[in-house]
């Protein structure tokens, strides 16, 4: 870097001396670049999902696809909580553009959500089981009117245009539940909560075309803790008799079942949901899969009382999580 020399008679005195050797040495300067550094383009996950809240006391889960549309899986929390469960995963109730309702129990159906509904436009994607018992909730009819509510069979539907979810029958209760195969971009989900057995037909659907990146299954009670507890003989009977809900054992046969039918370690995350606080405990259902430390080492485990991080499901680095989104 060349500086201009100054003369020995032009040498400022007093407090402009260093302002007069500063601006000397400015000027002296090469300008700055002005073609802007390049970047590598980001690149944009196929889905991402982030379970709100899992349990008896509500649930809900939301997939982002393509880092824009929201769809949500169940509806199981009140506005208020709702709302602040979003806000935490950095995303607003606006950004939702479909629900798919797996049934409608109230902890997976909260009535006072459809004036937000109607109030953002969000479609809500029913199987044909379960519209009449929705048709005599309140807000049903204006819900139905307002052309939002979409009835699917047992054919595959798009809840979002370019994602296709495919629906597995369950038995739970009286008219079952809906399992549901998730799919966007090459991009694989399998969903599966509020079933007392698990039927073949689960596993097949979740294991073709090389299974799925995640899987995100109920884990919901501990046999023994079951037996113990102090609830009456008929609720016991409703949850363990085979259209209640899974056992950790079940749930791990229904994971090492797909698991092994599965291509490049798929999935390579478990989201367990669902699991009892009265029934069950993380240590208990840690204790069950770790009879196979691969499948271990995969478990989330979703919570009643705060969101899990985001989870990305995507066929080329499936099951990575992150705090925050890209």
């Amino acid at each position: 870097m060349a500086v201009r020399r100054v003369s020995k008679t032009a040498w400022p005195t007093g407090p402009g001396l260093f302002a007069e050797v500063h601006r000397e040495l400015v000027a002296s300067l090469p300008a700055a670049p002005t073609t802007p550094a390049r970047r590598s383009p980001r690149r944009t996950t196929a889905m991402r999902l982030c379970v709100l809240a899992s349990g008896s006391g509500g649930n809900a889960s939301v997939l982002r696809v393509r880092g824009q549309a929201c769809v949500m899986l169940d509806l199981g929390l009140g506005p208020r909580v709702l709302r602040h469960r979003i806000e935490q995963a950095g995303l607003s109730f606006g950004d939702v553009s479909a629900v798919c309702l797996t049934h409608l129990d109230q902890d997976h159906f909260k009535p006072g959500c459809i004036p937000m509904l109607l109030g953002h436009g969000v479609r809500v994607h029913l199987h044909r089981w379960h519209v009449q018992d929705f048709m005599t909730l309140p807000g049903a009819a204006d819900l139905s009117a307002a052309g939002l509510l979409c009835v699917f069979d047992d054919e595959s539907f798009e809840p979002y245009p370019g994602v296709t979810a495919r629906p597995i029958h369950l038995p739970h209760d009286l008219k079952g539940t809906v399992g549901l195969r998730v799919e966007a971009d090459g991009a694989s989900l399998g969903y599966a909560t509020d079933l007392g057995t698990v039927p073949p037909q689960l596993i097949d659907i979740l294991s073709e075309a090389g299974g799925v990146d995640v899987l995100a299954i109920e884990s919901n009670y501990d046999p023994d803790l079951e037996l113990a507890s102090g609830r009456p003989a008929f609720l016991k009977q409703r949850i363990m008799g085979g259209r209640g809900h899974l056992s950790n054992d079940q749930a791990f046969a229904a994971v090492r079942a797909i698991a092994r039918c599965c291509a490049d370690g798929r999935p390579r995350r478990v989201v367990l949901l669902h699991r009892s606080a009265q029934c069950n405990h993380p240590t208990r259902i840690h204790r069950t899969f770790a009879q196979e430390p691969a499948l271990a080492a995969r478990i989330v485990l979703a919570e009643q009382r705060r969101r899990t991080a985001w989870i990305d499901v995507d066929a080329s680095h499936a099951g990575q999580m992150s705090l925050w989104l890209d």
